[in-house]
Formats: structure tokens, C-alpha cells, sequence
């Protein structure tokens, strides 16, 4: 190892969501303490979002894209990472995965930016060395996702041409994006600007606007709490709604909503249920099948604030057959699923019902 390089590798996390330029810096800086570099790109397992909409793929393009460009991608290495709960799982998986690309005894060093709250996963490490970087000319990832989807909602609203779509998204995001990932974005808005995806995602942020512009008044930001009933048949099946509205149309969830002002948060979570799927069993029998309940309060889980919600687990005994069911109110669809981890697909759930999911049936039930 060169002297002046003390370190075997350095690790960056993030979401990237887009790759920008303050990243790029922390990839330059790192290359000055280590012979190599470990990208970690996180929430590789969540739905596209108006907080997340570049999935793994996009973001892993951006990332490799604008390095090469600079010549930087030579010994870079990028993998992504899944989000689990508990926060413990979520580095044991981890570190499972830096092991397996970069192999054991390595001496590494963390190299990160201390945001907000959001960065706590930065203090998981004490076994590594860390160094906290300053923010790189005030760059936030949140102006450059809003001015993406204000450069989509126009071009809906004036018919922007191609030509004129591509310099202005450029033209937009040029004080945060390196040219290269700029292009890639311009590019990408173009190739995607009529995909349902984006569209979607652009929906939804045009929701989240309005929905905390209501509140924008309060003296306080409200905390919205919530219920979300996990029913299961014979640990075998799980019952999943696909949603008809804004946050998440379309993505699979539990049935649940807001708790009104009467009533236990049972009894709020059974009248839920029985609103969005019509499931055909009495409260008695839902009360005696309930076998979990948990709270889920990270701060992060849910986009139109800050949302807390009780989790009850009713594991049902029988047959498909003996609880007919029929999406209603908030409810698209809803049908009985496979408990089948191989194929569940983590991106197709809102918000953190995947993790609640997979904490419950791989960590909770396994511990029974």
C-alpha cells in the first residue's frame, strides 16, 4: 500500500437520489485516504417515490457514468444495500455484503456528510474510522428532486418540445449535477417524461405539496397516526390491498388508514380493515386471532409527515375460501397473497410495509 494512502478502502453510503456533485467530492476526497473506494447505494428495496424515484439501476448508471468520466471509477466499487428492521438487521445484511465484494481484514474508513436525522446511520460503525465532510456548496438533493418534477409538471402544462425539454431540464439542474450525470438526467426525462413511473412519482409530489400546504398554518407540524392491519392465513398467506390514491396508487399495503376519534386503536385498525377489503368475519373472531402488535415510528416512514402507526397481526385459521373479500374505499384491489419471500418484490410495497412485512414473518415469527 502507497504510504501516503492509510487505508485499504474507503466506504461512502447514501441513496443517491440523484448522484450530485457533493457526492463527487466525497468520492475526490476519499481517493486521497484510500487505495480504494466502496459505494453503498441504500434503499435498494423501496418503491419509487417522489423522495426516492430513481431505482437501483438509474442511480447505479448516474454513479458509474460520472466517475468515468472524471477517470475516477478505477478501483470503485458499487453495491447496493436493502432496508430491513430492525436498524440491527439492516448491518448485520451489511456487512454480509461488504465482506462478500471486498473480502475480510480490511481497514476501511467511513466518509459521509451529517445531514440531519437522517444520517444516524453513520454512527452504526465505531469499528471503522470516520470523517464527516462538509456539505459541498450547500448542494440538497431535495431542491434538485423538486426542480425535476416542476420541469415535468411544465412540460404537461406548455407542451414543451424535445429539443427545448432537454436544455431546460439541463438548464435546471446544472448547479448540482456534474455535466455527465446531467446529461444522463436530461436524457433520462426525456426517454422517460411520458413513462407512468415518473409520472407518478410527479403526481404524487404534487400531492404531498398541497396535502402539507394544509397544515403549512399549524403552530406545530402535525404527527398523524395511524393503524395497519397485517392479516395472515396460517402464516402462510398475507392480505394486501393495492392502493387507489396518493401517497402510493398503486403499490401494495396493508389495510389501515388514520384513527378517527372514537374507539381503541383495535378497534379503529378491524374497522380498517373491514372498510378497504370486506373481509367476512366478526370482531370477535379478528380480536381472538390477534397474535403481534407493535409501534413503527421511524421518523422518515411516511412522506406526508411524520406518521406513527400500531401494527396488529391477526393470523386467520382455514381456507381462502371461508373469508371472502372485495376492495372498497381507499382500496383498489386486494387479494391474498403467497408468504413466498423469493418472490415478493419489495419495490412494489408503499412506504415501509415491505420491512414491517419481512421484520414480522422473518425475525418476530421466527423468535415465537
Amino acid at each position: 500500500m502507497p504510504k501516503d494512502k492509510k487505508y485499504d478502502y474507503a466506504i461512502i453510503m447514501g441513496r443517491f437520489q440523484p448522484f450530485h456533485n457533493g457526492h463527487k467530492y466525497l468520492v475526490e476526497r476519499a481517493f486521497k485516504l484510500a487505495n480504494n473506494i466502496l459505494i453503498i447505494v441504500g434503499s435498494a428495496n423501496r418503491c419509487k417515490t417522489s423522495k426516492n424515484p430513481f431505482d437501483y439501476s438509474d442511480r447505479f448508471e448516474m454513479i458509474s457514468k460520472t466517475l468515468n468520466n472524471y477517470n475516477l471509477y478505477n478501483n470503485v466499487h458499487i453495491i447496493s444495500a436493502n432496508d430491513y428492521y430492525p436498524d440491527e438487521k439492516w448491518k448485520i445484511e451489511l456487512i454480509k455484503k461488504i465482506n462478500n465484494e471486498i473480502g475480510f481484514n480490511k481497514k476501511l474508513i467511513l466518509i459521509g456528510h451529517e445531514k440531519d436525522h437522517s444520517s444516524y446511520y453513520l454512527n452504526f460503525f465505531p469499528e471503522w474510522d470516520y470523517i464527516n465532510i462538509d456539505n459541498h456548496n450547500s448542494i440538497n438533493a431535495t431542491d434538485i428532486r423538486s426542480n425535476i418534477y416542476n420541469f415535468i409538471n411544465d412540460v404537461h402544462k406548455y407542451g414543451i418540445s424535445n429539443e427545448d425539454r432537454y436544455l431546460e431540464s439541463k438548464y435546471k439542474l446544472s448547479d448540482y449535477l456534474d455535466n455527465t450525470c446531467g446529461s444522463f438526467m436530461s436524457d433520462y426525462l426525456m426517454d422517460k417524461i411520458n413513462d407512468f413511473s415518473l409520472n407518478d412519482v410527479t403526481e404524487e409530489f404534487n400531492f404531498i405539496n398541497k396535502y402539507k400546504k394544509s397544515w403549512s398554518k399549524a403552530p406545530y407540524p402535525p404527527i398523524l397516526l395511524t393503524v395497519d392491519a397485517l392479516v395472515t392465513l396460517n402464516k402462510e398467506k398475507v392480505l394486501l390491498i393495492e392502493r387507489k390514491q396518493n401517497p402510493g396508487k398503486g403499490l401494495l399495503a396493508f389495510p389501515g388508514g388514520f384513527v378517527d376519534q372514537t374507539g381503541t386503536m383495535l378497534n379503529n385498525c378491524i374497522r380498517e380493515l373491514k372498510e378497504e377489503t370486506n373481509i367476512k368475519i366478526d370482531d370477535k373472531t379478528l380480536i381472538n386471532s390477534v397474535i403481534y402488535k407493535e409501534i413503527f415510528d421511524a421518523p422518515d416512514r411516511g412522506l406526508r409527515g411524520r406518521t406513527i402507526t400500531e401494527l396488529f397481526w391477526f393470523d386467520l385459521q382455514g381456507d381462502v375460501k371461508d373469508y371472502p373479500i372485495k376492495a372498497a374505499d381507499d382500496a383498489a384491489n386486494v387479494k391474498w397473497v403467497d408468504l413466498n419471500f423469493d418472490e415478493l418484490d419489495g419495490t412494489r410495497f408503499h412506504d415501509d410495509h415491505y420491512l414491517i412485512l419481512d421484520y414480522a414473518i422473518n425475525t418476530i415469527h421466527k423468535e415465537k
